[in-house]
């Protein structure tokens, strides 16, 4: 017995890092869920403390956590109130990786990504979080540039 309420909504990664550097990449991916009445998830990477060198300690305190979380929440508020449905998740690890794995286990249709290269010299090895999800990413990957 399967109709159109029981089937899950398609589903929209938004790798997010923070409120300036993902603002169009959560627009542009909001239109989209909105056209196509999906989901999306916004997937927040905060950085392994073991690998980032001397900014560890502020990474491992909590503020980046609690600044995130405030942030995070405020945005899925502002989506829910142009009626989409969204959810969010705040990671820790190699970025490029943590979005490719969740983009696989969220069962994303795209993942929507920001860049910071421009088309005029697009060479994505300038940009290597990006790369990397093109390169191990199964899904459509759209970047959007900052």
């Amino acid at each position: 017995m399967s109709n159109s309420q029981d089937q899950a909504l398609p589903k929209l990664l938004v790798a997010v890092a923070d409120r300036e550097s993902s603002r169009k990449a959560i627009q542009t991916a909001s239109a989209y869920a909105r056209a196509l009445n999906a989901e999306l998830i916004l997937v927040n990477v905060l950085g392994d403390p073991q690998r980032v060198g001397v900014v560890a300690q502020l990474i491992e305190s909590d503020l980046p956590v609690i600044e995130a979380k405030l942030w995070l929440k405020e945005t899925i508020d502002s989506l829910s109130a142009v009626g989409v449905t969204s959810s969010f998740l705040l990671l820790r690890g190699e970025v490029g990786a943590v979005i490719v794995r969740e983009a696989v286990e969220q069962a994303a249709q795209v993942v929507f990504l920001s860049t910071t290269v421009k088309h005029e010299s697009f060479e994505i090895e300038h940009d290597p979080i990006a790369h990397y999800v093109i390169e191990h990413c199964p899904t459509d990957v759209y970047l959007v540039r900052q």
